[in-house]
């Protein structure tokens, strides 16, 4: 549990994101959240189908960039290291030539997260570690995938009152932590009603060093969140279960949606595209896939699609999940 001293106090949403979530004994630093055990399973852990789908995505830019001989395949915020491992056995498998071009650059910050992926990956040769984005090669050719890591930023909260905003910030009252605003207000235009709350991440601030760093390449951003309409969608997640971010610090996990339209105007509109996950990965072949291992596994037909449902369905992770699309060329 991380505690706050009243010196520390008050604290903007942002800074106590990162403290509970990166901070010396923070929730992504002292434990491992993901996988069965974890609060929260993502999409790799579903089903090797999604990384799968990847991996063959990956060989068609890479064969639209000419095959280049050497390029920087980049994951951001891995996890369990189980994505890159089914994407790195696709292309082994599929376009040997374009794996033995890759070198892998896993961007990890948590040392925790970093020697369990290394674990998962000790058989793989020319893969690389970086805690942040200026130790990792960016000169020539990138193709970078990133899966629900812009959800896990720290964001700032504004509070619409009597027609401005007033940002939000976490104080102690009567020995626990609790909501106020700041004292003087922010200038920001939004069309708000009083009383509702804005959101702004700093993977914005992440994704502008990356537009600018990137020579040429192509990106996958996967994530829950929106493109249009929204308010406040801070969440925390303690045991599997959602409770109030102010409890259990250090110890919940943290996330808040994103807002593609925001990062599209980063990034540049005319340089990406958003998609539902659902088409995207249905479009790149995994309902063909998950057809396929159900022909060869048919004791596992039932789990094979119950894992393609939950992927693709409207219902499940096809619509809240998006993909952005980025592509940079020179």
């Amino acid at each position: 549990m991380v505690k706050f001293s009243n010196d520390q106090l008050p604290l903007s949403v942002a800074d106590y994101m990162a403290v509970c979530l990166y901070g010396s004994g923070g929730y992504y630093m002292a434990q491992n959240p993901l996988g069965a055990k974890g609060d929260f399973t993502t999409a790799p852990e579903i089903s090797q189908m999604f990384g799968e789908v990847l991996g063959a995505w990956v060989i068609g830019e890479w064969q639209k960039m000419g095959q280049p001989e050497r390029f920087t395949l980049l994951e951001c915020g891995p996890g369990r290291g189980v994505l890159m491992a089914d994407v790195l056995r696709t292309l082994a498998k599929l376009a040997p030539v374009c794996r033995q071009a890759a070198q892998v650059t896993m961007l990890e910050i948590s040392p925790r997260l970093a020697s369990v992926q290394q674990e998962k990956l000790v058989e793989e040769d020319n893969v690389y570690w970086a805690q942040s984005l200026d130790e990792v090669e960016l000169d020539g050719p990138v193709i970078t995938l990133a899966n629900e890591f812009l959800d896990a930023f720290p964001i700032r909260q504004y509070e619409k009152k009597e027609g401005v905003f007033y940002e939000r910030l976490i104080e102690e009252k009567e020995g626990v932590l609790a909501w106020c605003l700041a004292d003087d207000s922010t200038a920001i235009e939004h069309d708000t009603e009083d009383g509702e709350i804005i959101e702004v991440s700093t993977a914005l601030d992440w994704l502008t060093e990356f537009r600018q760093r990137i020579n040429i390449g192509t990106a996958l951003f996967i994530d829950y969140g929106y493109t249009a309409g929204h308010g406040e969608t801070l969440q925390a997640i303690y045991r599997k279960e959602k409770v109030s971010p102010l409890l259990y610090s250090g110890e919940a996990d943290l996330t808040a949606h994103v807002d593609f339209s925001a990062c599209k105007n980063v990034l540049g509109k005319d340089q990406c595209e958003v998609v539902e996950m659902g088409p995207f990965l249905t479009a790149h072949g995994l309902a063909a896939r998950a057809g396929q291992l159900m022909d060869q596994n048919p004791d596992d037909k039932d789990s094979i699609e119950a894992a393609a449902y939950r992927l693709l369905s409207p219902d499940q992770m096809g619509t809240l999940f998006k993909v952005l699309v980025y592509g940079k060329a020179e």
